[in-house]
C-alpha cells in the first residue's frame, strides 16, 4: 500500500548467454509467485519512469505467474527496450493474471474505449487482464516525461538510462506528486502553493476507498497514485464541495415504529 516505483532499470542479456527463458523475468516489478492462484492486491501505487531494456519484458510490471490486483494506482511512462515485444508498461505472461481497477494507464486504445493501448499493455493470450474504471493519459507528476526520456539513451540494440552524474542525480530527484494549483508537496514534505496547472489523477479513486487522510479540501474522495489517501496528498482545486440541506418529507399517515 502506498508505494513508488519509479527510476529502476533492468539490463539485457547479451545474446551469448541466452536460454529461451532468459530475458522472461524483469521489469521494475516482477511478478513470481508459487501458482497462478496465489493473489497478491497493490493499492495505491505509482510505478512510472522505469527502463526494461529486454527482449521479453515492460518497463514497468511483468507478471510470470499469479493473480495480482491493482487499484486505485498510476502505472505511467515505463519503457521497454529498443527490440521488446511487449508492451511498455505491463505484460501478463500465461500463468499470470491482472485486474486493473481505477487506475491511470499511459493511454487508452483507438478502437476500444475504456481499454489500454496494447503498445503499453500487452498478455500472452486474450482474457489474461480484466479492467474497470480506467483513465488515461498523462497524470501530471512533477517530474514530467520528457525529463524522463530526456535521461534515457540508444547505443545499437541496448537502451540505457543516462550513467553519469546527471542521470544519478534526474533518478534520485524523480517526484511523482501530482501537481495541483491548489497546493502540493514535493519529496522533500515542502508545501507547493505556486503550481498553475492541476493533475486530473486528482479525486479519481474509487469512490469507496477511504480518503480521510488526505488534507482539506480533499473533495471527499481519494486521489490516484501512491500518496492518495495520505498527509501528502495533493490538494483539490475548488475547495470543499459543500453538501445541501436535505429535506425529507414523510406521507401524511407514516408512523414511526
Amino acid at each position: 500500500t502506498n508505494c513508488t516505483f519509479v527510476g529502476n532499470w533492468g539490463a539485457w542479456a547479451e545474446s551469448y548467454i541466452a536460454t529461451s527463458d532468459m530475458g522472461k523475468g524483469g521489469g521494475a516489478l516482477d511478478i513470481r509467485l508459487s501458482t497462478t492462484g496465489v493473489k497478491v492486491d497493490f493499492e495505491h501505487w505509482t510505478l512510472a519512469y522505469n527502463l526494461g531494456d529486454s527482449r521479453y519484458c515492460p518497463g514497468g510490471l511483468n507478471i510470470e505467474k499469479g493473480t495480482v490486483s491493482m487499484h486505485n494506482s498510476i502505472i505511467y511512462g515505463n519503457k521497454r527496450g529498443k527490440n521488446a515485444t511487449v508492451g511498455h508498461d505491463i505484460h501478463v505472461l500465461a500463468d499470470g493474471r491482472l485486474s486493473l481497477s481505477y487506475c491511470r494507464l499511459t493511454e487508452e486504445d483507438g478502437e476500444t474505449a475504456g481499454k489500454p493501448s496494447l503498445v503499453y499493455v500487452s498478455e500472452a493470450s486474450d482474457g489474461l487482464i480484466t479492467y474497470d474504471n480506467l483513465t488515461f493519459g498523462d497524470p501530471l507528476f512533477i517530474t514530467s516525461l520528457k525529463d524522463f526520456q530526456a535521461n534515457v539513451k540508444t547505443s545499437g540494440d541496448y537502451t540505457y538510462m543516462r550513467n553519469d552524474t546527471e542521470g544519478a542525480n534526474f533518478i534520485s530527484s524523480i517526484d511523482v506528486h501530482l501537481r495541483s494549483a491548489a497546493g502540493m508537496f514535493d519529496n522533500s514534505g515542502s508545501f507547493i502553493d505556486t503550481e498553475i496547472i492541476t493533475s486530473s489523477a486528482i479525486d479519481k479513486g474509487d469512490p469507496d476507498s477511504d480518503f480521510s487522510n488526505e488534507p482539506e479540501p480533499n473533495g471527499y474522495r481519494t486521489n490516484l497514485g501512491a500518496y492518495g489517501n495520505t498527509k501528502e496528498a495533493s490538494i483539490t482545486p475548488g475547495g470543499q464541495p459543500e453538501i445541501a440541506d436535505i429535506t425529507i418529507t414523510y406521507p401524511d399517515d407514516y408512523t414511526a415504529a
